[in-house]
């Protein structure tokens, strides 16, 4: 059984620029205190491995397994979460609005606690990512407008 739960907005910056901030997890950090990212460098790559540490102890690891962009230009990121306090799965698209001058982003996520029965886990899990989502999107919009202003 599934129980995605997505966030949504609409950043005022365009798809490549809103792209490149969505998957340069490094730029995440920013939108949560006290956590820090270990990154490769930009741009992402198919196999690219993520750890994020919370609070000194609250790991999440993650694996890019695949980038692909569809026939309308929209463009996606599919991690795996294979370590740490989650496991599931986190998809990231990037949809082209109006003129280009805007991006529509989706944050979806399908993930349980690394501990105890998905069944019990998935909705804590489900209420925290969302929260995540939603926190982590404002902050990136932000970033993809001050970059596309400084372009």
């Amino acid at each position: 059984m599934t129980a995605w739960t997505t966030a949504r907005r609409r950043v005022a910056a365009p798809l490549a620029t809103t792209f490149a901030v969505l998957t340069d997890l490094r730029r995440h950090a920013g939108a949560f205190p006290f956590t820090t990212v270990a990154a490769p460098p930009p741009p992402a790559r198919t196999g690219d491995r993520y750890e994020a540490v919370s609070l000194g102890f609250v790991r999440d690891v993650m694996v890019l397994d695949r980038l692909a962009t569809s026939g309308s230009g929209a463009r996606r990121a599919v991690y795996h979460k294979v370590d740490g306090v989650f496991r599931g799965t986190v998809v990231l698209t990037a949809a082209p609005v109006d003129d280009g001058s805007a991006t529509d982003v989706t944050w979806a996520y399908d993930v349980r606690l690394a501990v105890g029965p998905a069944a019990l886990t998935r909705p804590l899990a489900t209420v925290s990512c969302a929260l995540v989502a939603r926190l982590a999107l404002r902050h990136l919009a932000q970033l993809a407008v001050q970059d596309a202003a400084s372009a």
